[in-house]
């Protein structure tokens, strides 16, 4: 899942980045774009939400900016950043998710994720895949238990021991779109830590028994990264 957050303003952009960064999924991805020429090249058809500034310094009004896109890209969605109170009813003819005003507060970035939440669904087990220019791939991986880096290929395989995915491309170009209860425990192994029973050392114990191989040299990493997402579950 990609955001782009398109703001004239550079700290503006990093400082909304910064904040949004911990408060969302490590599947999502955060862009920045400073230019009507980055913005152009950096939104596409893979992009889910742009957090749109109003008021650029060129002439194109970033309303009219945003409803170029939106007719490009239909689905894409829009948060409306401002400094000013006048564009208020004119943002609705592009029907924003929300609306933030600067300064940024967390209160008020918290509501707007809500409402990202409800139109997304952020925290599902879904993973948007670009394979190439034109294909973007979404997997579902709630049934997934592991991935298997094997031959060049990644395996998603279910419980049962069933490949649900194949797809050709290397396991650390997919690692950081993954949701945060998948961790990488071996060079070949991904695991998802729902279907974990338990961590052994150098091994995880899945709940159908079938045990996957943690790396001494990721051990530790992995201890840890199991111990946060079980604390998360309390």
């Amino acid at each position: 899942m990609q955001f782009v957050i398109y703001d004239d303003h550079p700290d503006a952009s990093a400082t909304l980045k910064s904040m949004l960064q911990p408060m969302l999924p490590s599947s999502v991805r955060i862009d920045c774009a400073n230019t009507l020429t980055q913005a152009t090249k950096t939104i596409g058809e893979g992009t889910d939400v742009v957090f749109q500034d109003i008021e650029l310094d060129t002439a194109k009004n970033g309303i009219r900016f945003a409803q170029e896109l939106q007719k490009r890209f239909p689905r894409l969605r829009f948060v409306f950043i401002t400094a000013y109170t006048e564009y208020y009813e004119e943002i609705f003819a592009v029907e924003p998710i929300a609306f933030m005003h600067k300064p940024f507060r967390p209160e008020g970035l918290q509501i707007c994720l809500e409402q990202l939440e409800r139109h997304l669904h952020l925290h599902s087990q879904q993973v948007s895949v670009t394979l190439t220019k034109n294909h973007i791939l979404s997997l579902e991986l709630s049934d997934v238990e592991y991935i298997e880096n094997c031959n060049r290929r990644l395996l998603f395989r279910k419980a049962d021991d069933t490949v649900k995915y194949t797809l050709r491309m290397r396991m650390t170009d997919l690692e950081p779109l993954l949701p945060s209860n998948f961790a990488r425990c071996h060079q070949s192994f991904c695991v998802n830590m729902g279907q974990v029973a338990e961590l052994r050392r150098f091994c995880f114990v899945m709940k159908n028994g079938q045990e996957i191989a943690v790396s001494g040299r990721r051990f530790a990493e992995t201890r840890q990264q199991y111990l946060s997402y079980l604390g998360s579950q309390l």
